[in-house]
């Protein structure tokens, strides 16, 4: 389908493979919000994940502050080397990111016990902090600490949230 068709809204309703099972009232609703916009039935069947998403957004704003307090404060006021205060920001919050997660931006979704999730939760966010200390190293020398550890965060953050819900809090199926 032409990205103008949609603008224009001369697209017709498709039902993808799922939706093919569909009959009554939910079938309808799903063609009824196709035909008013395709956007709002975009919105309709991604919604969890973009509630994720935003869970996750918040989460990660909430993390990153206190990565990266812990690591300006520890670098910049007691002098501690870049590696060791970026690792230790970013411990810290790996055991917060952990507990929100769990309980609040994947909730519902899995049925895991809490200390294998742990552990899985763990070896993601040790890839992830190895990504965002070398990033931080890599990127202060061009840039200065503070986008340099900006710039690693983002793409950190990124990495966790597909890692996350793709191994550590994945659905649970049936």
């Amino acid at each position: 389908m032409h990205w103008a068709s949609v603008f224009m809204g001369r697209c017709e309703y498709k039902p993808v493979d799922r939706e093919r099972n569909m009959q009554g009232p939910q079938l309808e609703m799903m063609r009824e919000d196709h035909q008013r916009h395709p956007i709002v039935a975009l919105f309709r069947r991604y919604r969890e994940l973009l509630r994720q998403l935003v869970r996750y957004g918040i989460t990660g704003v909430l993390n990153t502050a206190i990565c990266l307090v812990i690591l300006f404060v520890l670098h910049e006021r007691y002098g501690v080397d870049e590696w060791i205060a970026s690792f230790t920001g970013y411990a810290v919050a790996t055991v917060h990111s952990f507990i929100v997660s769990k309980y609040w931006t994947f909730a519902g979704e899995q049925k895991g016990r809490a200390h294998s999730q742990f552990i899985a939760f763990v070896v993601v966010n040790a890839i992830g902090a190895v990504m965002f200390s070398t990033g931080v190293h890599l990127l202060s020398p061009l840039l200065g600490l503070r986008p340099g550890s900006l710039v690693s965060a983002a793409v950190v953050i990124l990495y966790n949230f597909i890692a996350s819900k793709l191994f550590v809090f994945r659905k649970v199926q049936g």
